[in-house]
């Protein structure tokens, strides 16, 4: 019976022998008391010891922290824990072998390095520490659309718990109703990168998946991130609608701004759309320091423009200085802007002068009728304009200003400066803000209370009560004001000082208000000597106007107002005809 035995276990021997060589892990049989028996090659490699020195060892000789493998071998019952050796990570399992009647012929010891299993879970839970610092909400899936993990963001916006879904596929989720519709689908339909809004319960967000492809070209994972949009959607709408309420604000300021200038001033009025335009343009560029181009006909009201914008500025308690270009020779004009040393020339003053320029310090310098000014001057304004400085007539040392420089004209400046009379690089530092005024022609809606405001002040100024009557008003409409609200003022004051009765009617306007002609003197004619070209005809029209109309007048100030145009225009023509003013 002992031989048998014997024959037994020298064949469970083998055969466990057998296996040893065979495993991937590290394996050691130990009888009841706990020698080692067998050991495979690996096991011996681990322990640093040949196989035939580590028969016959005690396995807590060979092993730390393996009292519970002792245990675990006297009280034949399995076992399996984790143990850490020079830093690395195994998993041993201890498996006792018992044959008939509970017969312990020890047990099989099965090491096995897990630290490349340790370190994966390290990198899961690193990512998915990662995943939850993400303040978007992430989803991920393998290439069948089955849910992997999810991020705790992911369950804020949504609901979902991690352990629900986690599992399941995408299509299943959708047909419950969780998500209206799934990013995740529509990249495994069209094998590419989409985004999607989509509604989570009372939640509205925005989803971008990514597929990620692998070695063969097939979809391996899908990642989706989400971003919650419902607060930015409402912080959008509260900014649309404060943004709307600031532009009413803004209209309803800019219209209480018209009335106080109307009621206070009484010639700038902004009845017609054109001139509302205007007005909250030139509100808009008060509030900055930018140079103003003020263009328009002559009349038009392009200083009271220039007055406003200034009056309505930062620099509104400093100095308003005006300045007419074409009012002024060329001689003084340069003095009149820079000033001059002293004895800077022939009858210069011993003290010298303070320009406008350094009199408009922190304050706005304006230069009406800038076409006029000569390409000399040019050169030396740009130079204000660009650097803050100037010189004095004379002068060697740079003096420092701080203004804002409004120009204004009723020329075509584009035309000058392709004609070499305007400096280009002038030209567009001074168009930076363009504001055209338009003809009174254009803005009808302005004539009825430029007329009330005009009559109610030379009433005042003459102490008189005189009225328009409809008739006269509805002739006063159709006419077409070339000389604009300068003219119109003008008519104004003349009706309100010659017509004798308290109610002006129509009988009592100029005779060219009712398309009559409009005679400097009834014996003059403006005749057109023989067949010329058109601009050579309309040349000699007006300069025997302005000659006859001078003649008659005698002065700069009544030709204009008598031809309706500015004073600085008769006086320009007047030197291009070669009239000697006195």
């Amino acid at each position: 019976m002992s031989k048998i035995n014997y024959s037994r276990d020298k064949m469970l021997k083998l055969m466990l022998s057998r296996m040893l060589k065979a495993s991937n892990d590290m394996v050691l049989i130990i009888d009841s008391r706990g020698i080692v028996t067998l050991v495979n090659q690996k096991a011996a490699k681990w322990l640093g010891r040949k196989k035939n020195e580590l028969a016959g060892s005690r396995i807590e000789e060979l092993i730390n922290d393996i009292d519970e493998i002792v245990d675990a071998l006297a009280g034949k019952r399995s076992l399996e824990k984790e143990i850490i050796v020079d830093k690395t990570h195994y998993l041993v399992k201890f498996e006792p072998i018992i044959l008939g009647r509970k017969r312990n012929l020890g047990g099989i010891l099965v090491c096995r390095d897990i630290s490349v299993r340790k370190k994966m879970e390290e990198a899961y839970k690193e990512l998915d520490a990662v995943l939850d610092t993400s303040s978007d909400s992430m989803y991920i899936t393998d290439g069948e659309g089955k849910t992997l993990r999810i991020n705790a963001a992911c369950n804020r916006t949504t609901g979902l718990e991690k352990d629900v879904v986690v599992g399941l596929n995408v299509k299943d989720i959708v047909a419950k109703g969780l998500f209206n519709k799934s990013s995740t689908l529509e990249v495994l339909k069209t094998k590419s990168k989409v985004t999607i809004l989509q509604n989570v319960t009372d939640r509205v967000v925005i989803v971008t998946g990514t597929p990620l492809f692998d070695e063969q070209g097939n979809i391996w994972r899908v990642v989706s991130s989400a971003r919650d949009i419902t607060e930015l959607n409402r912080w959008k709408n509260q900014t649309e609608e404060e943004r709307r309420l600031k532009d009413q604000y803004y209209s309803e300021l800019v219209e209480m701004r018209v009335r106080q200038m109307t009621r206070g001033e009484g010639d700038f009025i902004a009845s017609s759309a054109a001139m509302q335009q205007v007005v909250e343009l030139a509100m808009r560029v008060a509030r900055t320091d930018s140079t103003v181009l003020v263009r328009g006909e002559s009349g038009v009201g392009k200083e009271v423009v220039t007055k406003f914008i200034h009056r309505n500025s930062t620099r509104k308690k400093s100095a308003f200085m005006k300045i007419n270009c074409a009012a002024i020779p060329e001689n003084l004009l340069e003095s009149e802007l820079f000033g001059y040393e002293p004895g800077a020339f022939t009858g210069a003053m011993k003290k010298g002068k303070v320009g406008l320029i350094e009199l408009a310090n922190h304050g706005t310098l304006f230069l009406d009728e800038i076409g006029e000014m000569p390409l000399a001057l040019q050169a030396k304004l740009l130079q204000v304009i660009q650097e803050r400085t100037f010189y004095r007539v004379g002068g060697t040392k740079a003096i420092e200003v701080d203004i804002r420089i409004i120009a204004a004209t009723n020329r075509d400046l584009e035309k000058l400066v392709e004609e070499k009379k305007f400096r280009e690089d002038l030209f567009y530092r001074l168009n930076v803000i363009p504001i055209t005024i338009p003809p009174l022609r254009e803005r009808k809606d302005d004539i009825v209370p430029l007329l009330g405001c005009f009559l109610d002040k030379f009433n005042k100024k003459h102490q008189m009560d005189k009225k328009i009557s409809n008739d006269a008003f509805s002739y006063l409409l159709r006419y077409r004001w070339p000389g604009n609200i300068r003219e119109l003022e003008n008519m104004v004051e003349q009706l309100v000082v010659i017509t004798p009765a308290d109610l002006i009617e129509p009988q009592h306007l100029p005779g060219y208000i009712h398309n009559l002609p409009n005679p400097l003197n009834k014996q003059d004619k403006v005749t057109v000597p023989g067949v010329v070209s058109l601009p050579e005809a309309i040349e000699e029209v007006e300069k025997q106007l302005f000659l006859s109309a001078y003649e008659n007048c005698k002065n700069t100030y009544q030709t204009a107002k008598m031809l309706g145009v500015s004073q600085p225009t008769v006086v320009r023509k007047l030197k291009k005809y070669k009239q000697n003013i006195g």
